[in-house]
Formats: structure tokens, C-alpha cells, sequence
């Protein structure tokens, strides 16, 4: 897992700007919280090109309530065991048939991305009430529209979910693994890393409703 906050910035090539103070040098093992003003401005230097989507595709890339039907589709992206550990934290892979279905529960909003009528993402909001928050999890996109910035896009759309409803304060997402790809997309629907995970170590990115 993560064997310190400035290494993990450090093997994926990530600046921090001069804002932050480097106190608690290993966040991850000396602190639950950053410090007061140390919000991190995270400028990754990766190639964001290939990840853009153009006008025309942004544009006709929605999001509609996830139905049973797709449990098939979705689970189908889940290719690999690293996937399988990035999306849901999963240690058996293949998973399980039903793994999908077994994510919906009621304190759980799942919704598909489509573009020309095909589901090409994948995304839950999870209610957390005690933040005033909602969070974003299992995400994952269809493995031949990887890179095209379809995840930033159904992140971006998930964010204006939780900032229409008036009891969140806040968006927010937990990172369990490193995974370049995912942050890099974090970032770019305008999250913040803010500091770390409560329960399992990770990192936890913001972005506060306006």
C-alpha cells in the first residue's frame, strides 16, 4: 500500500507547490489530518492529452440510474485482478458473478455513463450523513474507452449530484491503492487531496459543494 504521503508523490512524478508546509513529513503514518492550512495543490505531470475528451464527446456523455440489467456489463470491466483490487478493494479474482448487484443498497445511488447509447462507466454515490457528504466509489469504465476521460466525466457529473442536494456540504472520494490513472482523473474533476482515510490507509480527496 502507501509507504508514506512524499513517496507516493514522489513515484508518480507529482509536485506539491510551496503552500504546503511539510509538517508531518509521513502524513499517512504520523497524522489522521493535515495541518491547518496545508490543503495540497497537486499538479501531476502526466499526460493529460490522452485523457481529454473533445467538445462533441463531453457533451453527449450522460449519466442515467444504473439498472440490474447492466450487472453483467459492468462486471465485465472488472479485467484484471488489479482492477478488481483498485475498484473495490477485491482479493479473488474473477469476481464473483453477483458482485455488482451485491454493491446496491439503499444508502447507495449507482449510475452508468453513456455516450451513443452504450454504458461506458460505472459509479456509485455513498449518503454519509455525519459529513454532510456523499462519496463517490466503485468507479470503473469500460476497458476499450480507458484513457478518454470518461471517468472524469463521470466523476464530474456524480459531483453535481451530491451539490443539488441540500444536506451535502461536500463530495468526496477514498483511495485505497496507488493508481496514477485514477488520481490524475480525481484531480482533474476538481478534487482535492486533503489528507488520509480514517479507517484503511489511503488517501481522501475533496471537493467542497459551492
Amino acid at each position: 500500500m502507501f509507504s508514506g504521503f512524499r513517496q507516493y508523490i514522489a513515484k508518480y512524478g507529482v509536485n506539491v507547490n510551496s503552500n504546503w508546509t511539510g509538517a508531518g513529513e509521513n502524513v499517512l503514518s504520523h497524522s489522521r489530518q493535515l495541518p491547518a492550512g496545508a490543503i495540497l495543490t497537486i499538479l501531476p505531470v502526466l499526460n493529460y492529452e490522452d485523457m481529454r475528451l473533445s467538445g462533441q464527446s463531453h457533451s453527449k456523455a450522460d449519466i442515467v440510474p444504473y439498472t440490474k440489467e447492466y450487472s453483467a456489463t459492468v462486471r465485465g470491466w472488472i479485467d484484471s485482478a488489479e482492477v478488481f483490487r483498485d475498484v473495490c478493494r477485491g482479493k479473488e479474482f474473477p469476481p464473483p458473478q453477483d458482485i455488482v448487484d451485491s454493491w446496491q443498497r439503499k444508502d447507495v445511488s449507482s449510475y452508468l455513463l453513456f455516450r451513443s447509447g452504450k454504458p461506458l462507466a460505472y459509479a456509485e454515490l455513498w449518503n454519509r450523513p455525519n459529513d454532510l457528504a456523499v462519496e463517490v466509489a466503485h468507479l470503473i469504465v469500460d476497458p476499450v474507452r480507458r484513457s478518454e476521460g470518461f471517468g472524469t466525466r463521470l466523476v464530474e457529473l456524480l459531483y453535481e449530484q451530491g451539490a443539488a442536494r441540500m444536506d451535502v456540504a461536500k463530495v468526496m472520494i477514498n483511495m485505497y491503492n496507488e493508481n496514477a490513472a485514477a488520481l490524475s482523473c480525481f484531480l482533474k474533476a476538481g478534487f482535492e487531496l486533503t489528507g488520509v482515510t480514517s479507517y484503511t490507509q489511503g488517501l481522501r480527496l475533496i471537493r467542497f459543494v459551492r
